[in-house]
């Protein structure tokens, strides 16, 4: 094999799409000499597959995909790690990795999606609150959500496309879903696809309106009370929180809606970033960061005692109910 394209991640509308919309094309491709392997593959949660288990190592699934790839017509192949983003700072594993990735081609290009920091804090936000992992409002949750390294793009990416072994280009998340992402990410590591692709047809992620956000802000801090030792991260619970999003939607609390941030706020956060993108950008496109702050979306943040009578009194039935159902589902589970 000449070369592999490797997709480590992004935000989570790009690893979605990336991973959703691969299993349409993978004829497609393998028509004009794009290998998708199926050595490694995993179906992913929200739809479509990865091959995350690659991530895991140097026995896990290597071996498998070097005997796949020698004897595969075409000339590229593509992976879809998204959990290589996170490795980086880990040396030896990175390197393990990377040495693997070039055992199997000529040419290894490593592809990733960024995003501005106003955008991903907001998201990464939406995401604690939706699991229950989270009871605080943005404004009171932001220090602990900077803590995440991956909002740093230099430090967390650095390992990456400072190593030579390997080369790397990231996509703009803004201008990522214009085009087919699949498409995107071959493009980005120069590899020539069909024309015309369609772009992702897969529904992005659910995410919380302002209403679904204050729901489970209030479910979340009752459970807390109410659940002895309270786990986000217990199966049964994790099941529940997934089913209290999809409430939420019949509701119509769900929606890109939702936006926790003042302008004095944003410019507060972006200035721990400005230089540290730019170093980024210059290092990696050549120029300086040119990609968009949505600095000028209003903060729909909303308070329980302010909505509509007739919405408190859902919420209070919301409330009541997921608990219910989460204290049963634990009594019940083995």
């Amino acid at each position: 094999m000449r070369r592999v394209v490797v997709f480590m991640g992004g935000p989570r509308d790009a690893t979605a799409a990336v991973q959703r919309t691969l299993p349409g094309l993978v004829e497609t491709l393998a028509e004009v000499g794009v290998v998708v392997p199926e050595s490694g593959r995993v179906d992913s949660p929200g739809g479509g597959f990865s091959h995350q288990p690659l991530e895991a190592g140097p026995i896990v699934g290597w071996a498998a995909l070097r005997s796949e790839l020698d004897s595969a017509p075409g000339d590229s192949a593509l992976l879809v790690i998204p959990g290589l983003v996170r490795i980086g700072s880990a040396a030896t594993h990175r390197l393990a990795m990377l040495a693997e990735l070039s055992a199997l081609a000529d040419d290894v290009s490593l592809v990733s999606v960024v995003g501005d920091q106003l955008t991903l804090l907001n998201d990464l936000y939406l995401q604690q609150v939706a699991s229950w992992r989270m009871s605080k409002r943005l404004a009171g949750a932001v220090s602990r959500l900077l803590t995440n390294v991956l909002l740093d793009h230099e430090t967390s990416l650095r390992p990456w496309y400072a190593d030579n072994r390997a080369r790397y280009a990231a996509v703009p998340m803004s201008g990522f879903m214009a085009e087919n992402p699949v498409a995107a990410v071959l493009h980005a590591a120069g590899v020539d696809v069909p024309a015309g692709l369609p772009p992702a047809t897969a529904a992005a992620p659910l995410r919380l309106g302002p209403i679904g956000v204050e729901a489970n802000r209030l479910l979340s801090t009752y459970l807390r009370a109410e659940v002895a030792d309270f786990r986000p991260d217990d199966p049964g619970i994790a099941a529940a929180s997934r089913v209290a999003l999809t409430r939420a939607d019949r509701l119509d609390w769900c929606g890109n809606t939702f936006w926790g941030f003042t302008r004095r706020a944003a410019e507060k956060v972006l200035a721990r970033y400005e230089v540290s993108n730019h170093r980024f950008a210059r290092a990696v496109w050549g120029t300086d960061w040119t990609l968009p702050y949505p600095l000028e979306r209003a903060c729909t943040q909303v308070d329980f005692l302010d909505l509509d009578v007739k919405v408190i009194d859902q919420v209070h039935r919301f409330v009541l109910a997921m608990a219910e159902k989460v204290s049963h589902d634990l009594q019940v589970t083995p």
